[in-house]
């Protein structure tokens, strides 16, 4: 499994902290088991049977989904939603 931006590790820890996380809990993405860890809601049983998997690409766009949520801006963006919800529950 590639590992997108690694170059921003270094500057923010917490970006590879996620993405080390994520690895560690879901493997390879591109593999049957570690799909199945990582989508086993989404998909159904007929997906699983036709050796549905993630391309590459597929792969880096949530690597780099996961890798943003706790950049400067993700942890902007997560702490904004955190305060919409919280104002909704009021």
């Amino acid at each position: 499994m590639k590992i997108p931006r690694k170059y921003r590790f270094e500057q923010n820890p917490d970006e590879k902290k996620i993405v080390e996380q994520f690895i560690n809990r879901y493997g390879d993405l591109g593999t049957q088991d570690g799909l199945r860890k990582f989508t086993d809601v989404a998909l159904t049983e007929k997906m699983r049977e036709d050796g549905y998997y993630l391309t590459e690409r597929e792969e880096m766009i949530i690597l780099n989904t996961i890798q943003w949520l706790k950049s400067p801006v993700g942890k902007f963006f997560m702490k904004e939603v955190e305060q919409q919800i919280e104002e909704k529950n009021k």
